[in-house]
Protein backbone atom coordinates (compact mmCIF):
# COMPACT_ATOMS: atom_id res chain seq x y z
CA UNK A 1 0.00 0.00 0.00
CA UNK A 2 1.32 3.57 -0.71
CA UNK A 3 2.44 6.42 2.14
CA UNK A 4 -0.62 8.25 0.60
CA UNK A 5 -3.29 5.75 0.83
CA UNK A 6 -2.03 4.97 4.54
CA UNK A 7 -2.56 8.36 4.95
CA UNK A 8 -6.13 8.67 3.94
CA UNK A 9 -7.11 5.78 5.66
CA UNK A 10 -5.47 7.02 8.88
CA UNK A 11 -6.76 10.20 8.14
CA UNK A 12 -10.22 8.73 7.74
CA UNK A 13 -9.78 6.78 10.73
CA UNK A 14 -11.03 3.03 9.46
CA UNK A 15 -9.34 0.20 9.68
CA UNK A 16 -7.79 -2.30 7.10
CA UNK A 17 -8.51 -5.97 7.67
CA UNK A 18 -6.79 -6.85 4.66
CA UNK A 19 -3.33 -6.38 4.88
CA UNK A 20 -1.84 -5.38 1.53
CA UNK A 21 1.54 -5.01 1.83
CA UNK A 22 1.64 -8.80 2.16
CA UNK A 23 0.90 -11.52 0.13
CA UNK A 24 -1.27 -13.25 2.23
CA UNK A 25 -1.92 -16.28 0.67
CA UNK A 26 -0.36 -17.01 -2.82
CA UNK A 27 -2.06 -18.71 -5.34
CA UNK A 28 0.59 -21.38 -5.90
CA UNK A 29 -0.34 -22.26 -1.93
CA UNK A 30 -3.39 -22.99 -2.38
CA UNK A 31 -4.17 -26.77 -1.65
CA UNK A 32 -5.91 -28.08 -4.95
CA UNK A 33 -8.09 -30.07 -3.37
CA UNK A 34 -10.05 -27.26 -1.48
CA UNK A 35 -13.79 -26.75 -2.06
CA UNK A 36 -15.29 -23.36 -2.68
CA UNK A 37 -19.10 -22.95 -0.95
CA UNK A 38 -21.03 -21.08 -3.12
CA UNK A 39 -24.49 -19.68 -1.57
CA UNK A 40 -27.67 -21.22 -3.28
CA UNK A 41 -28.89 -17.71 -4.15
CA UNK A 42 -25.88 -16.81 -5.84
CA UNK A 43 -27.56 -15.44 -9.32
CA UNK A 44 -24.41 -15.16 -11.64
CA UNK A 45 -21.99 -17.58 -10.19
CA UNK A 46 -18.26 -17.05 -10.00
CA UNK A 47 -16.29 -20.11 -11.94
CA UNK A 48 -13.14 -21.60 -10.29
CA UNK A 49 -11.05 -24.27 -10.89
CA UNK A 50 -11.82 -25.60 -7.70
CA UNK A 51 -14.37 -27.96 -6.42
CA UNK A 52 -18.02 -25.70 -5.38
CA UNK A 53 -20.50 -26.77 -2.94
CA UNK A 54 -23.58 -25.12 -3.38
CA UNK A 55 -25.26 -24.62 -0.28
CA UNK A 56 -27.11 -21.59 1.64
CA UNK A 57 -24.50 -19.28 3.57
CA UNK A 58 -26.39 -16.89 6.27
CA UNK A 59 -24.25 -14.02 4.85
CA UNK A 60 -22.19 -13.60 1.83
CA UNK A 61 -21.51 -15.41 -1.18
CA UNK A 62 -18.70 -17.71 -1.49
CA UNK A 63 -16.65 -18.96 1.45
CA UNK A 64 -14.24 -21.97 1.47
CA UNK A 65 -14.93 -25.57 3.31
CA UNK A 66 -13.05 -24.95 6.30
CA UNK A 67 -13.97 -25.13 9.98
CA UNK A 68 -11.83 -22.43 11.08
CA UNK A 69 -12.56 -20.09 8.05
CA UNK A 70 -13.96 -16.93 9.19
CA UNK A 71 -13.93 -14.26 5.70
CA UNK A 72 -16.83 -14.72 3.65
CA UNK A 73 -16.86 -12.83 -0.02
CA UNK A 74 -19.92 -10.41 -1.16
CA UNK A 75 -19.98 -10.81 -4.76
CA UNK A 76 -20.99 -7.29 -6.31
CA UNK A 77 -21.34 -5.80 -10.23
CA UNK A 78 -21.22 -2.09 -9.11
CA UNK A 79 -24.73 -1.59 -10.33
CA UNK A 80 -25.45 -4.14 -7.89
CA UNK A 81 -23.47 -2.55 -5.70
CA UNK A 82 -25.16 1.02 -6.14
CA UNK A 83 -28.48 -0.16 -5.26
CA UNK A 84 -27.20 -2.10 -2.08
CA UNK A 85 -25.92 1.21 -0.38
CA UNK A 86 -28.50 3.86 -2.41
CA UNK A 87 -31.11 3.07 -0.61
CA UNK A 88 -32.46 3.99 2.90
CA UNK A 89 -33.98 0.34 2.93
CA UNK A 90 -31.55 -1.67 1.14
CA UNK A 91 -28.36 -0.48 2.77
CA UNK A 92 -30.39 -1.63 6.05
CA UNK A 93 -30.43 -4.65 4.73
CA UNK A 94 -27.36 -4.18 3.61
CA UNK A 95 -25.94 -3.20 7.39
CA UNK A 96 -27.83 -6.33 9.30
CA UNK A 97 -26.25 -9.37 7.13
CA UNK A 98 -22.73 -7.43 8.42
CA UNK A 99 -24.03 -7.10 11.88
CA UNK A 100 -25.07 -11.08 11.57
CA UNK A 101 -21.35 -11.46 10.52
CA UNK A 102 -20.11 -9.75 13.32
CA UNK A 103 -21.73 -11.31 16.01
CA UNK A 104 -20.18 -14.64 14.84
CA UNK A 105 -16.71 -12.81 14.78
CA UNK A 106 -16.51 -13.70 10.32
CA UNK A 107 -15.18 -10.74 8.61
CA UNK A 108 -16.94 -10.12 4.98
CA UNK A 109 -14.73 -8.82 1.87
CA UNK A 110 -17.16 -6.57 -0.49
CA UNK A 111 -15.86 -7.99 -3.35
CA UNK A 112 -17.15 -5.35 -6.19
CA UNK A 113 -16.67 -6.34 -10.22
CA UNK A 114 -15.41 -3.35 -11.01
CA UNK A 115 -12.36 -0.77 -10.63
CA UNK A 116 -13.06 1.87 -8.22
CA UNK A 117 -12.59 4.46 -11.06
CA UNK A 118 -15.27 2.43 -13.19
CA UNK A 119 -17.56 2.40 -10.71
CA UNK A 120 -17.59 6.04 -9.65
CA UNK A 121 -16.80 8.29 -13.08
CA UNK A 122 -17.23 5.77 -16.04
CA UNK A 123 -20.77 4.99 -15.65
CA UNK A 124 -22.98 7.44 -15.75
CA UNK A 125 -26.01 5.88 -15.61
CA UNK A 126 -25.68 4.56 -11.95
CA UNK A 127 -25.64 8.16 -11.09
CA UNK A 128 -29.66 8.61 -11.17
CA UNK A 129 -29.41 6.42 -8.04
CA UNK A 130 -27.19 8.31 -5.98
CA UNK A 131 -24.13 10.83 -6.64
CA UNK A 132 -20.50 9.16 -6.22
CA UNK A 133 -20.53 11.38 -2.79
CA UNK A 134 -23.57 10.10 -1.42
CA UNK A 135 -22.14 6.15 -2.30
CA UNK A 136 -18.74 7.38 -0.73
CA UNK A 137 -20.35 8.37 2.23
CA UNK A 138 -21.83 4.80 2.37
CA UNK A 139 -18.66 3.40 2.03
CA UNK A 140 -17.20 5.14 5.20
CA UNK A 141 -20.83 4.01 6.99
CA UNK A 142 -20.12 0.68 6.47
CA UNK A 143 -16.40 0.78 7.45
CA UNK A 144 -17.09 2.36 10.51
CA UNK A 145 -19.76 0.83 12.09
CA UNK A 146 -17.88 -2.37 10.86
CA UNK A 147 -13.91 -2.02 11.10
CA UNK A 148 -13.17 -5.49 12.23
CA UNK A 149 -15.75 -7.20 9.82
CA UNK A 150 -16.09 -5.34 6.64
CA UNK A 151 -13.30 -4.50 3.82
CA UNK A 152 -14.15 -3.36 0.24
CA UNK A 153 -12.25 -4.82 -2.73
CA UNK A 154 -12.85 -2.88 -5.74
CA UNK A 155 -11.28 -5.60 -9.09
CA UNK A 156 -10.88 -5.25 -12.94
CA UNK A 157 -13.87 -7.38 -13.41
CA UNK A 158 -15.10 -10.86 -12.89
CA UNK A 159 -11.91 -12.42 -14.55
CA UNK A 160 -10.08 -10.84 -11.60
CA UNK A 161 -12.95 -11.19 -9.34
CA UNK A 162 -12.64 -15.00 -9.31
CA UNK A 163 -8.87 -15.02 -9.01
Amino acid sequence: MKIKEKALIKDLELKTVLKYDEIVFPAADIPKDISIIQDTREQRPIKTPYNTIIKKLDFGDYSIDREDQNVVIERKSSSDFYSSVSSNASFDRFCREMERARQVNKKIIILVESTFSKTFYAQSWLLRQAPPEFIMHRMRDLCRKFPETVQLLFVDGRKEAAK
